[in-house]
């Protein structure tokens, strides 16, 4: 258990200092699941999200989008980052 804690604080701390650089990036939710923490995102800036990802896996994160939507006015998605050594 102290290894799967210590896999999703680690998580969090790598995303919330990527976060910090893309503030137009909207987070509606957040869940933490078999080592995995997803966040559901939203940004008017395609690019914005897109760079969100590349400097959480910057950072030696597994990170991937899925069910990324893109609109004129909105995109949308899950950021989902994969912990390690959990086993």
């Amino acid at each position: 258990v102290e290894q799967r804690q210590q896999g999703f604080l680690k998580l969090l701390l790598d995303f919330t200092k990527a976060r910090t650089k893309y503030p137009a990036v909207n987070i509606s939710r957040v869940s933490y699941q078999d080592a995995k923490l997803s966040f559901d995102i939203n940004s008017s800036q395609l690019t914005d999200i897109e760079a969100l990802l590349e400097t959480v896996k910057k950072q030696g994160v597994n990170a991937r989008l899925e069910s990324l939507s893109i609109k004129p006015e909105q995109s949308s998605g899950r950021l989902v980052l994969q912990g390690g050594g959990d086993a």
